[in-house]
């Protein structure tokens, strides 16, 4: 079982998308510092209305159909409980992250020292640089100038490939957001959240090798 995907990942986002200031003070001072940050609220809650209204509860669609929770004179209780409900989404989706990183730190042990190296460096925010693919092997170079690892590009090894699944191929430009590494029976699965565009890609392996410059 999965801990990250791309239907979590989405929820999060959603619930997310609509950042109102936390009291009346802050109000003040963004409409003070900004003349239009009123109108922006209002035309970002006019274009994210259909999702938003898919994934609030209940208990928010009527201020989120008359508009007013983006207005200052939204009542303080539902500004709260709104806050509230977005911290808990945002608690929630770090406890998926934390989840899927200590299934990865498990299969740590199982890796060869470089792909245990790799793999104990955050590879968020790598970008796919080449994708190589061989009979049941699959070659993926990442640059991580725009990652949080010291190393410059690295490479990962994907070797006997069971299965692959994803709703369209990898290509060169993507963006790695999250990943998680389980430890199988025969071998290791390894999911991968892409960007740009957004892809969840799973595939299941015998072995996973990984160099780095």
């Amino acid at each position: 079982m999965w801990n990250i995907s791309q239907q979590a990942k989405d929820d999060f986002l959603i619930k997310v998308m609509l950042p109102i200031p936390e009291s009346s003070e802050e109000w003040e001072e963004l409409l003070e510092e900004d003349d239009d940050a009123l109108n922006s609220l209002r035309d970002e809650l006019k274009e994210g209305k259909p999702l938003l209204k898919q994934t609030l509860p209940e208990r928010f669609h009527p201020y989120l159909e008359e508009g007013s929770l983006v207005e200052p004179s939204l009542p303080d209780s539902v500004r709260e409980d709104y806050l509230s409900f977005q911290r808990d989404a945002e608690n929630e989706f770090n406890e998926v992250l934390q989840a899927a990183e200590e299934q990865t730190e498990k299969a740590l042990p199982f890796l060869s020292e470089k792909a245990r190296d790799v793999f104990s460096d955050s590879l968020h925010d790598a970008v796919i640089e080449e994708v190589n693919y061989e009979t049941d092997a699959l070659h993926m170079v990442l640059n991580m100038e725009s990652g949080f690892s010291e190393k410059n590009t690295i490479t990962l090894s994907f070797l006997g490939i069971q299965s692959q699944q994803a709703a369209q191929p990898l290509q060169v430009g993507q963006w790695l957001l999250y990943h998680e590494l389980q430890k199988t029976e025969d071998g290791f699965a390894f999911r991968g959240l892409f960007d740009c565009p957004e892809v969840e890609w799973t595939v299941t392996i015998k072995g996973l090798e990984a160099s780095y410059t």
